[in-house]
Parts: C-alpha cells; sequence; structure tokens
C-alpha cells in the first residue's frame, strides 16, 4: 500500500511551467547584476584609497624633507621615490599668524 501511495503522488507530480522558470531566471539574473555592481563599486573604492593613501605617505615624507631643511622663506621639494610617478609635489611656505617671526605654515 505504501508503494501504491508513492507511485499516486509521482503520477500526480507536474514539472515546473514556463513562466516559472522564466521568473526564477530574472531573480537570478537581478542578483546577480547587483552582485557585480557591489564588486564592481569596491574596486573603485579601494583604488581611490590606494590614491590618496599613496599621496599622504608621498606628503609626509615631504615633510619631514622639509623639517631638516633651514628655515626659508621658500623649499624646493624633496626627491620623490620611484614608487611614486605620477605624483608631483608643490611647497608653499608662509609666515604664520603668531607673535614668534620663526614660525611658518607649510603646505605640502
Amino acid at each position: 500500500m505504501k508503494r501504491d501511495t508513492i507511485s499516486l503522488w509521482l503520477k500526480n507530480e507536474k514539472g515546473f511551467s514556463l513562466i516559472e522558470v522564466l521568473v526564477s531566471l530574472v531573480l537570478m539574473g537581478m542578483i546577480g547584476v547587483g552582485f557585480l555592481g557591489a564588486v564592481t563599486n569596491a574596486s573603485k573604492a579601494s583604488f581611490s584609497t590606494d590614491v590618496l593613501d599613496s599621496a599622504r605617505s608621498l606628503a609626509a615624507n615631504q615633510m619631514e624633507y622639509v623639517r631638516k631643511q633651514a628655515y626659508a622663506d621658500t623649499y624646493e621639494p624633496g626627491p620623490i621615490p620611484a614608487d611614486y610617478s605620477g605624483y608631483s609635489v608643490t611647497i608653499d611656505a608662509s609666515p604664520a599668524d603668531t607673535r614668534d617671526g620663526n614660525i611658518q605654515k607649510v603646505r605640502v
């Protein structure tokens, strides 16, 4: 009797309709597009973070170079390491708004 129940159940079972298959494919496609969009945004964010980190490191390197120099009205940029090809350095020095004339505001 158990065998008859299983065979009856299998006879009443029908396959997926075309609409069900199409709906599932559309849903899977939407999920895939969303996932690829997230991967693209993460890649762009990683690249821009790398550029900003490199610029920050180069600026810190140039500030250390200026600190080692004697007090002057203008400063020439220090050597740029080969790792930073494509970057340029500009150094602006101006007297700070204080009573002490030996303090400068240096911007790299």
